[in-house]
């Protein structure tokens, strides 16, 4: 089946989470991508950044010239990858450029739902609790930790661990180390670069108001934790989480935003 799929470019950036998801997913179905990295901070000539905190937009290879290092020109709306200066975005072949994490993420289980390493829920249900347990995620532990993180809140210490209590809730739903049991899908690749980051930065004290130690001390929230150890031990995870540069940028990040 894999043999219909085209070229596949993904543009992504390391430091970014939305960005992970599609890296995650393109490493646990092994699939084959022309891998553009972009550093933010560092952004080559080619690559146009215009809203202050979005992620990327590059010029394309394929049906538009590529802009060379050395061309210093602004690239032209026909040749932008994503007019909305973000990433990811993942290219296929001449076809279509497609913007978006969630998007991303489902489209690559859909593309490699026929093999063994299929992401993808098998049923029409499993897939909608997992779109929920994604943006419930988001909604509810994400945000608040966000909060903590970027804007000084540490009173939202207790949401955050409110927002983990519920999604303990849902794992309970299916017997397993994932969030639908047995095997690994987008449910637990939508989530998995923010449960790392919140771990990580937390573990490096910079996540304010004692949430980490709270979490990792108090058996109440062992479920939780146990899930996350389970997906941050994955091959993909390793592969695709680079934890001193995330630190060294996310404290530079905190920093600026004190």
């Amino acid at each position: 089946m894999t043999t219909s799929i085209p070229e596949l470019t993904l543009y992504s950036a390391k430091v970014c989470p939305w960005a992970q998801r599609a890296t995650l997913a393109v490493e646990e179905v092994g699939a084959k991508v022309n891998h553009i990295e972009i550093d933010l901070a560092n952004k080559p000539s080619w690559c146009l950044l215009r809203a202050p905190r979005s992620c990327l937009l590059v010029s394309r290879p394929g049906s538009v010239p590529r802009r060379k290092p050395s061309d210093q020109s602004t690239p032209t709306d026909a040749e932008k990858v994503n007019p909305a200066s973000k990433v990811p975005v993942l290219a296929l072949g001449n076809e279509a450029n497609i913007p978006e994490s969630h998007v991303i993420l489902e489209l690559i289980a859909d593309l490699y739902k026929d093999t063994e390493k299929s992401i993808l829920p098998e049923t029409p249900l499993l897939r909608a609790e997992a779109r929920y347990f994604i943006e419930r995620f988001n909604q509810v532990v994400w945000t608040p930790a966000v909060g903590i993180l970027f804007q000084g809140k540490a009173e939202n210490g207790p949401s955050v661990l409110a927002g983990i209590t519920e999604i303990q809730g849902l794992l309970k739903k299916h017997a397993g180390p994932f969030a639908l049991g047995s095997k690994v899908t987008i449910a637990d690749l939508g989530v998995l670069p923010f449960i790392g980051r919140i771990l990580t930065l937390g573990k490096a004290g910079l996540l304010k108001g004692g949430v980490y130690e709270e979490i990792v001390k108090d058996s109440k929230y062992k479920s939780f934790v146990d899930y996350a150890d389970a997906l941050m031990a994955r091959p993909s995870f390793a592969a695709t989480f680079d934890e001193a540069y995330i630190l060294e940028k996310m404290k530079a990040r905190i920093a600026a935003s004190a």
